[in-house]
């Protein structure tokens, strides 16, 4: 009997890793969803699903991006920007907060970035999409929250599309 639940478990297992699998990369085929998917992500403050759609290299710069953040939060000049978004968006209390940012891990300093200091719309309103005539890159137009213009930069490697350029 065990080895009649294995046998009919493992092709099961299996099918459903392919299944899930094939969904997964199926989803990235897609532009649209990559540019919906990286959206939604930095909406949340989410390292792991936006560090899945980047490149390496942008995922590399993502990364720098973040310590240059927490070296600014932790060491702030008075004529900073940030400084002065912190002091706007959250008030009497910004200090506190900011220097719970300082602490955390890069995970929760994206979502302290994503979630309170620059939020974003979960699907911004697009403002146009730029195809290369190779088809192998695109770069979705978007004006964010504050009426900032902004772009996501897709590329194509191997049937699959990956972000390559995020200006958070």
């Amino acid at each position: 009997m065990r080895v009649l639940v294995l046998a009919f478990a493992l092709p099961l297992a299996l099918l459903l890793g392919a299944c899930a699998d094939e969904a997964a990369e199926r989803a990235y085929t897609n532009p649209q969803q990559v540019f919906r998917e990286t959206m939604e992500a930095v909406h949340d403050g989410d390292l792991r699903a936006l560090e899945d759609l980047l490149t390496k290299d942008a995922r590399f710069i993502l990364q720098a991006d973040l310590r240059r953040l927490r070296e600014n939060l932790a060491s702030p000049r008075p004529d900073d920007p940030i400084l002065a978004v912190a002091m706007v968006r959250l008030g009497e209390g910004y200090q506190a907060e900011v220097a719970r940012a300082v602490e955390a891990g890069p995970e929760a300093l994206l979502k302290f970035w994503a979630t309170r200091l620059s939020p974003r719309e979960r699907q911004p309103t697009q403002r146009g999409v730029r195809v290369d005539p190779t088809a192998q890159s695109m770069e979705f137009l978007y004006t964010d929250a504050d009426g900032v213009e902004r772009g996501v930069l897709l590329v194509q490697s191997r049937g699959r599309w990956y972000v390559s350029r995020l200006a958070l």
